[in-house]
């Protein structure tokens, strides 16, 4: 009985290494994620599978980044991002 469970825990443990080292590959904890593993293989490995990492999360827009610099501005006809020293929209052709 006792050696069935240290093998059991064993193969859990190894195999709990798969989903960390997933998720440490998506820059995520590997030690949070070799815990969950073990304990949890089945939900463990789909989640890291489909989990996002820092990296992967969604970052500003370089028009979005230009914009909040003051680099350019919105045409107040048609919305475009224009230069901040443009004196006519190039996509409508309206003054600024």
């Amino acid at each position: 009985m006792d050696e069935s469970l240290l093998l059991s825990l064993g193969i859990a443990a190894v195999l709990g290494l798969i989903p960390a080292a997933i998720a440490r590959s998506k820059g995520l904890s590997f030690i949070e994620w070799w815990i969950f593993g073990t304990l949890l293989f089945i939900i463990a490995l789909p989640a890291a599978i489909f989990a996002k990492g820092p990296q992967s999360r969604s970052t500003v827009s370089p028009t979005n980044q230009l914009l909040l610099e003051g680099k350019a501005k919105r045409c107040p006809h048609c919305l475009a991002v224009v230069v901040i020293d443009a004196t006519e929209c190039p996509k409508c052709h309206q003054a600024l």
